[in-house]
């Protein structure tokens, strides 16, 4: 287990274990380097504890019938965290009571070294019951290491302090873990250089710190509330997390198409940093979140571009124009509407196209499809993208019972010239024998089945997870071998002055033939939810949320409970059984649903959500909230 599952898990402990006195002033940016690539903090744990508790996911994880399934999560989770307990020796649950002030997990960088990392643990001790509790932590991490075998020495650094250094493990998976407490600010590291870096900078000698990092000031200037103490901040430079992610698990071991360096390489490194706020109980909402995806212009890109190569697909428009269509249906459990420069993004994906299968082949494929006699035989540039418009929909909903076939969805383009889309269409897929025709009146609706189909020889390809292990694989068949679809089925059709693709021909149907009548606009709960993202500064946007979040969990929530996830053919159970296939048979499920109470019990707790995306000059400003009633 690497030390990047820290950032997954540590919310959850900080919540359910922490208890501390809150006074002390944020430090933790100003002693963390310049070369910090993940940060979590919470200024204040009571604060946050106290929130916590009067959010319905507060009270969810309270309710007497959550228990039991919370405990063995709990237990789960502090599994996930050994990397801290077998890098530092410390676990989540030795911190309670300890810290006066801030508490703060990083992944750093030391002396922006690619294949350099290291976990550092910070918490403020000041006060003298503080500092005693801290002390009495070090003694306890002694004697857990005594009896692991680690040797212990201390060594004097700058400023008098005096560094506590245990050797764990033996031979190459050996490692110091460095302890020392200095200006009522404990230190916990697995790197030596590190620790004493961070000296410099408690003092205020040196003035290299995180919080001198550009991304970094942006994205805490731009997503703190003046008037409002956020109750958790966080931060991660995404290709710098991946690279010290990747050096914790001994460096990248596998062959294949490295998917970070390709994104790199294609211009999606304009973006130097995610991050933001967090708070609970607040503004009349149960959580709001605030957050920066930073990406200024990259100075590499052609005269009049924004981004290089295939990152200027990342053209998102802000349009007072968000409403949800008239013929979308009230009943679902998730809508989300954007604005998205489709031709634009097309042609820019050519480079990465080219850039992931390792040859100029975009054009060759575009060229295979339109004289293949065996193939859609379309233009799909002047067939097809040339009639798209730049307005695209999603919505979900559940059928009852619920099954690993319960989710059912459509995504809907908006089209210029909805004639010459529908003979594109009909064009493309009647020519596989396996395409199903329903007419429904004037409407046409295309199903296909793919129940196993052949694919296309492609590389392996390499996918870094900023918050789970290292490195995630797809497995992709040889050429001419049989690999379950992504899609066990989708259906096609154009109607309402949109091109509808679907998971469900008989939802599809529904859609297709119920009258353009405002349905969802007019929801209560999505009104609320809309009056709520407007008063969290929601005008012009260019991605637009909503959820309603019994329904979206439902399904998920069900198939755990019943131990059926790696059935599901939901679009999320779909994506985790082609990330994590088993080796052999299907996939094994992680969590045990044998605890969980009936939904219906914890439905009540599920409250509406929402965010909205904003594009601006230098990146997008995304922000959320979940209501905190029905």
């Amino acid at each position: 287990m690497a030390p990047n599952h820290l950032f997954r898990t540590s919310l959850m402990f900080l919540l359910c274990f922490w208890v501390a006195q809150a006074t002390a002033a944020e430090r933790a940016e100003r002693v963390l380097p310049k070369t910090t690539k993940g940060f979590i903090s919470i200024p204040d744990v009571d604060v946050l504890l106290e929130r916590w508790n009067v959010t319905n996911l507060g009270k969810l994880t309270n309710d007497p019938l959550m228990r039991p399934f919370v405990a063995d999560l709990e237990a789960q989770l502090r599994g996930r965290l050994l990397p801290m307990k077998d890098r530092l020796g410390i676990e989540i649950t030795d911190l309670r009571g300890i810290p006066s002030g801030e508490v703060s997990l990083a992944l750093t960088q030391p002396g922006g070294v690619a294949s350099e990392h290291a976990i550092v643990l910070l918490l403020d001790v000041s006060g003298q019951e503080s500092l005693a509790r801290a002390r009495q932590l070090l003694r306890t991490v002694q004697a857990e290491l005594a009896v692991r075998g680690a040797t212990r020495r201390v060594e004097a650094a700058a400023a008098g302090v005096q560094l506590e250094i245990y050797r764990i493990g033996q031979d190459e998976d050996a490692h110091d873990a460095v302890y020392y407490i200095h200006n009522d600010l404990l230190v916990a590291t697995d790197h030596r250089a590190a620790a004493e870096a961070m000296i410099a900078r408690i003092e205020g000698r040196q003035d290299d710190s995180l919080a001198t990092l550009v991304a970094y000031k942006q994205i805490k200037q731009r997503t703190a509330k003046a008037d409002r103490e956020s109750h958790i901040r966080w931060f991660v430079e995404p290709f710098g997390y991946v690279a010290a992610a990747r050096a914790s698990q001994g460096g990248r071991r596998r062959r294949g198409t490295d998917i970070s360096k390709v994104l790199a390489i294609q211009g999606f490194d304009a973006v130097q940093g995610v991050g933001g706020t967090l708070n609970l109980a607040d503004e009349g909402l149960d959580i709001v979140h605030r957050t920066l995806i930073y990406a200024p212009r990259d100075e590499r890109a052609e005269m009049g571009e924004k981004y290089r190569l295939a990152a200027r697909m990342l053209e998102f428009k802000n349009s007072n124009d968000m409403q949800p269509m008239p013929w979308v249906p009230a009943e679902l459990s998730t809508h989300l509407t954007l604005r998205w420069n489709l031709s634009k993004a097309f042609e820019s994906s050519k480079t990465l196209v080219n850039e992931i299968l390792g040859d100029e082949v975009f054009e060759t494929i575009l060229h295979n499809i339109e004289t293949d006699p065996k193939g859609p035989q379309i233009n799909i540039r002047k067939d097809l993208i040339a009639h798209l418009g730049d307005r695209i929909t999603f919505f979900a909903a559940n059928k009852l019972p619920i099954t690993p076939q319960s989710e059912q969805f459509v995504a809907a383009v908006e089209v210029k010239n909805a004639a010459a889309v529908k003979k594109a269409v009909e064009k493309a897929l009647t020519a596989d024998p396996n395409t199903k025709r329903h007419v429904i009146g004037d409407v046409v609706i295309l199903e296909m089945t793919q129940e196993a189909m052949d694919e296309p020889e492609l590389p392996e390809l390499i996918i870094d997870d900023p918050f789970g292990p290292a490195e995630l694989q797809f497995e992709v068949p040889e050429q001419g071998g049989q690999n379950a679809a992504m899609l066990p089925q989708f259906s096609v059709t154009v109607v309402h002055g949109h091109l509808l693709v679907s998971n469900q021909v008989e939802y599809l149907k529904q859609i297709a033939t119920r009258p353009a009548k405002a349905q969802l606009a007019a929801a209560r709960d999505f009104v609320a939810v809309q009056k709520a993202l407007a008063k969290l500064g929601s005008t012009a946007d260019a991605i637009r949320f909503f959820a309603r979040s019994d329904e979206a969990y439902h399904v998920t929530y069900q198939l755990i409970k019943d131990g059926r996830m790696p059935e599901a053919e939901s679009m999320f159970g779909q994506l985790l059984n082609h990330v994590m296939p088993a080796e052999e048979g299907p996939r094994k499920q992680q969590i045990d649903g044998e605890k969980m109470p009936e939904f219906n019990a914890i439905r009540k707790y599920l409250t509406p959500a929402g965010f909205f995306v904003q594009s601006i000059d230098d990146g997008w400003l995304v922000t959320g909230c979940l209501m905190s009633q029905r």
